[in-house]
């Protein structure tokens, strides 16, 4: 039943003999997971409907309840989107409220489930779902403004070039928010008449906001070997390479005087009889 994905029935039999077999609760686990995942930044642009990507599994539906935000004075309190599900939004009316009815077949995995929203006035999204006990969320950013962005993590670095995809031109007087995950001050300004910000004395990879009106941009960069964590591992492990060439040069003195010891030892128990020349020598 399991190999001809029978959820029902091979989850009928499993449960049969959980009590005897770990595969089998294993088995039952896997069958009766249930997920709910967001993407944490979703991209529109102006006057097209917003595609929200979610993964699921094993879950009835999903409500979808989405506000509009200032996205950098969420982001000056929060410093991290990662905790957005927290924000207090008591009294406040979602923007846009929409559930995605999900009942079918069971989910033996994770599958893709996708919403459409009418989201087409420019701004910041944060879009919360949930289904029973779980949450998941997210940001929406309709928007024509967008973020190349280059880091030097050895300087600390941070070039930023904005460009509008609307018609193309780089975009000046944008308000730019950097800040790096190594911790430390914003660093903030705006674009040049060329487009560019640059930011310097970040530390770890940075998280880039930019505002123009009521468009938004966001760039989370990815973790170097280099910064915070990753220079903690290499200054680890270049301690341990000191240790064990020390330990290795330690060891190598000791052997040698284990071996001086035995051929003084060996000298001295020789039978020695007449004038030794080698000894006089």
């Amino acid at each position: 039943a399991h190999a001809r994905q029978d959820a029902d029935t091979a989850e009928e039999y499993y449960d049969r003999v959980d009590h005897l077999y770990s595969d089998a609760k294993e088995a039952l686990t896997g069958f009766r997971h249930r997920a709910l995942v967001l993407e944490e930044v979703t991209t529109a642009r102006p006057g097209e409907a917003v595609s929200l990507d979610l993964d699921v599994q094993n879950l009835g539906e999903v409500e979808l309840l989405v506000y509009g935000v200032d996205l950098m004075t969420l982001y000056l309190r929060e410093k991290d989107l990662s905790q957005i599900t927290s924000v207090n939004l008591a009294g406040i009316a979602p923007t846009l409220q929409a559930t995605i009815d999900l009942t079918g077949a069971r989910d033996l995995r994770e599958r893709e489930a996708k919403a459409e929203l009418s989201l087409t006035k420019p701004g910041a999204y944060l879009v919360i779902a949930r289904s029973g006990g779980l949450h998941a969320s997210g940001l929406i950013l309709v928007t024509d403004l967008e973020l190349e962005v280059a880091e030097d993590p050895v300087s600390g670095r941070v070039r930023v070039q904005a460009l509008d995809r609307g018609d193309g031109h780089y975009p000046r007087d944008v308000d730019v928010r950097v800040v790096g995950t190594g911790g430390g001050r914003f660093v903030n300004g705006e674009t040049d008449p060329r487009g560019l910000f640059v930011a310097d004395g970040v530390s770890g990879s940075a998280t880039v906001v930019a505002r123009q009106g009521d468009h938004y941009a966001f760039h989370r960069g990815v973790a170097s070997p280099r910064t915070h964590g990753g220079v903690r591992q290499m200054e680890a492990m270049q301690q341990l390479d000191n240790r064990a060439y020390y330990q290795n040069v330690i060891d190598f003195n000791g052997s040698n005087v284990q071996q001086r010891g035995q051929n003084l030892m060996q000298e001295m128990r020789k039978d020695r009889r007449g004038v030794q020349l080698e000894q006089i020598k």
